[in-house]
């Protein structure tokens, strides 16, 4: 399945031979107490393209409400024995999940490579990753859909995906998407797909006022992956805007939901600010920016 039923998988195979329960695992609202590392074997199939939870070695689990969370469990072991990749089984997943999908993975690739802890390996993954997403997201959720290629190109880039944020950590869109998650009964991939534009553009401003050259030319290089023959005649801000302009046009062209049809209200979003994290953005935003990304996507 999707990230939420491979992690659910990771937590059976965990839970099946523990004498504790799921919750006493669970990161900051738990008993704190340690996964041993035993575990019933088990194969990671997923069928969207998303996540990457087949890579990564957390399996995430929420509870909506008030004092709602989403939390994890963490052990090494909870990486799968063997992971199969059969875009065949992708070929259904329906245009907006697609989207979405494919946005979760584009948004975990480019705040892994823009992370504080990104690294020459997790650089090179998350490029070609963002690379394939880039030259097959469009297709896959239109005339490419049952394209075996196309739906194959979009797994590995999730995949890659998965890989990069369990080594070099992930930015503010996962940042609010965590506590967006306890809060609101939203998809993941919704969260993320709408935030993804908005949040660039504020980092972007926000590295320009700060300076940094090294972030603000990272994220220039993904911008030219789009048209390399006309971009290399653009300055690194004008490459960056081009990539956070295509954001905003997938964004419109795959209708991704407001977060008010959730249940989201404007009254909500300094509560939601509060708890919400900069994570390894390449620069800490203020409460105010934060709160300027999620208005614009209410």
């Amino acid at each position: 399945g999707g990230g939420s039923v491979i992690d659910a998988a990771k937590a059976l195979s965990a839970m099946l031979v523990s004498k504790y329960a799921l919750f006493d695992h669970l990161e900051g609202v738990g008993k704190g107490i340690a996964l041993t590392g035993k575990r019933l074997p088990f194969i990671a199939i997923p069928t969207t393209s998303g996540t990457g939870s087949e890579m990564t070695t957390n399996a995430v689990f929420s509870e909506v409400g008030e004092q709602g969370y989403k939390k994890s469990i963490r052990h090494d072991s909870l990486i799968p024995d063997e992971i199969w990749i059969d875009p065949t089984l992708t070929l259904s997943c329906p245009p907006l999940q697609t989207a979405c999908c494919g946005l979760d993975a584009f948004t975990q690739l480019l705040e892994a490579y823009l992370s504080t802890k990104s690294s020459l390996m997790t650089d090179m993954l998350a490029e070609k990753g963002l690379q394939l997403i880039i030259e097959n997201l469009d297709a896959a959720c239109g005339d490419g859909a049952h394209d075996t290629d196309v739906r194959g190109a979009m797994a590995m880039a999730s995949l890659f995906s998965g890989a990069c944020l369990a080594h070099a950590g992930l930015g503010i869109v996962h940042g609010i998407a965590g506590p967006m998650g306890g809060f609101f009964d939203i998809p993941h991939g919704v969260v993320c797909a709408g935030l993804v534009a908005k949040a660039n553009d504020v980092t972007l401003n926000a590295l320009i006022r700060d300076g940094d050259h090294t972030a603000i030319a990272k994220m220039a290089k993904i911008g030219r992956l789009w048209d390399a023959n006309s971009s290399a005649l653009l300055s690194d801000k004008e490459s960056c805007q081009q990539l956070i302009a295509k954001l905003y046009q997938w964004q419109k062209q795959f209708q991704i939901p407001v977060f008010s049809q959730y249940g989201m209200q404007e009254s909500e979003i300094d509560k939601l600010v509060q708890v919400s994290s900069n994570r390894n953005n390449p620069v800490a935003l203020n409460q105010a920016e934060i709160a300027d990304i999620i208005h614009a996507c209410l």
